[in-house]
């Protein structure tokens, strides 16, 4: 059978069918594909880079495949040859490789997979693993305890959620908000 992959970004957004996949995904596997993704390099934005790409959510197995290249077909081909060396993998085993989230990859196809271990890091109220939250200083808050951290250890992405459920709240009580 064969795939269509949304477009994401680029000139190829502009064909209404999507991008015609060269390769044989399975059915329970969503794909997207743009020729204009931004790579963002973590601490050094002038290692920043465009580049057409090819992503791939397979559920057997459950994870994230991307591939890069010169155009979308090449990104394709590098996602295609990945999630074979995956297909193919003798036994999956998973090593954190610095992840703290509970993130692993295997040490045999290199697959990504995002709840392999339990995250490393703990909830500094309770004691129990958690990647939920983080404050300013790098202390860690699951779900249950997040409301607790001090509001001067927020970011502005606290602020933010915390705006917004704000103005949800005015909305849905029909109450103008103050801010």
């Amino acid at each position: 059978m064969t795939t269509i992959a949304r477009l994401s970004t680029g000139l190829l957004r502009q064909d209404p069918y999507g991008y015609l996949c060269a390769y044989d995904w399975p059915d329970n596997c969503f794909v997207q594909a743009g020729d204009r993704g931004l790579v963002f390099a973590i601490g050094d934005a002038s290692k920043d880079y465009e580049t057409a790409f090819f992503e791939a959510f397979p559920r057997e197995p459950a994870t994230f495949i991307r591939g890069e290249g010169a155009t979308v077909q090449d990104a394709e081909t590098s996602a295609w040859k990945q999630f074979q060396q995956q297909v193919a993998c003798p036994g999956h085993e998973f090593e954190r490789r610095g992840y703290t989230n509970g993130g692993g990859f295997c040490k045999h196809c290199d697959m990504w997979m995002s709840h392999a271990f339990e995250p490393s890091t703990l909830c500094c109220i309770c004691k129990k693993p958690t990647d939920w939250t983080h404050d300013t200083e790098g202390e860690y808050y699951c779900q249950e305890h997040q409301r607790d951290m001090p509001l001067g250890k927020w970011d502005v992405m606290q602020w933010h959620i915390a705006f917004s459920e704000y103005e949800m709240w005015c909305h849905k009580n029909g109450v103008e908000c103050l801010l």
